[in-house]
C-alpha cells in the first residue's frame, strides 16, 4: 500500500477493511449513517456515536441484524441502500 501525503501528515491508503474499527460521529442519520453501514457491510467494526440515542439505538439494532441475518450478501445491501448499483 502506497501512502498520501496531505500536508504535512502521510495516510496510508487501506485496501481491506476486514479488522478495522472507525469512529464515527453523528451516526444517527445522514451521512454518517450511511457510513457506518457501507464501512460495516465491508467487514470493518463501527464505533458509533451522535447526540441523538434513540436514532443511535436503531442503528445499533439495525447494523447487528444484518450483518447476523445476511454475512455474505450484506455488501450488496448496503450499495443499494446507498442507491449504488
Amino acid at each position: 500500500m502506497g501512502a498520501v501525503k496531505i500536508g504535512n501528515a502521510r495516510l496510508q491508503k487501506v485496501k481491506e477493511l476486514k479488522n478495522k474499527v472507525a469512529a464515527i460521529t453523528g451516526a444517527a442519520s445522514g451521512i454518517g449513517q450511511m457510513l457506518a453501514v457501507n464501512l460495516s457491510a465491508k467487514g470493518c467494526a463501527v464505533a458509533i456515536s451522535d447526540i441523538d440515542m434513540n436514532g443511535l439505538q436503531l442503528d445499533a439494532y439495525v447494523l447487528d441484524f444484518l450483518t447476523r441475518m445476511f454475512p455474505k450478501g450484506f455488501v450488496r445491501l448496503a450499495a443499494a441502500i446507498a442507491g449504488r448499483k
